[in-house]
């Protein structure tokens, strides 16, 4: 029953602690963490869950470095004319077959809203939103990064497009 396995969960943990215990206290793994203290308290710090810098921070490095790979792998594949290109000539074909132009509408739809008046109406709701909710920070935030996106757009083509 589920209460049986609860508490034989429960006496594994005490095993386990107890043995985590036995192996902590001796002498070579207390010289090890002392030898290494710096290098423990680093690691620690870098998986713990307290701070921006912790465990968060260490997890979207890992993120960005596998996607920075990923790219990697997909642009070396794209340049040798790898079979990742094929697969990809036959979506877009299948999606150039199976078009209509209620779809088609659609995704246009799904496209203006990432332009320029799109991004900008969204900002200003949020701008509202995070001034409603006196989040200055992220308001501060959001005033210092759309200006970026307001000048790319401009190198683009133009503010409305």
């Amino acid at each position: 029953s589920a209460d049986a396995a609860r508490l034989e969960a429960l006496a594994n943990e005490a095993k386990v602690k107890q043995w985590w215990l036995r192996v902590m206290s001796r002498p070579r793994v207390i010289a090890l963490r002392r030898r290494f203290a710096p290098q423990i308290a680093f690691l620690q710090a870098r998986l713990s869950r307290e701070s921006e810098l912790g465990l968060p921070l260490t997890l979207g490095v890992l993120l960005v470095i596998g996607a920075t790979l990923l790219f990697g792998g997909v642009a070396q594949d794209v340049v040798a004319g790898d079979p990742l290109t094929e697969v990809d000539a036959q979506i877009t074909h299948w999606f150039h077959t199976h078009a209509t132009p209620d779809v088609t509408r659609y995704m246009l739809v799904i496209t203006d809203l990432h332009g320029t008046t799109g991004v900008s109406l969204l900002a200003l709701a949020l701008a509202f939103f995070l001034f409603w909710k006196k989040k200055w920070y992220w308001l501060l935030t959001l005033v210092i990064a759309l200006p970026g996106h307001a000048h790319q757009c401009a190198a683009e083509g133009g503010l409305l497009a």
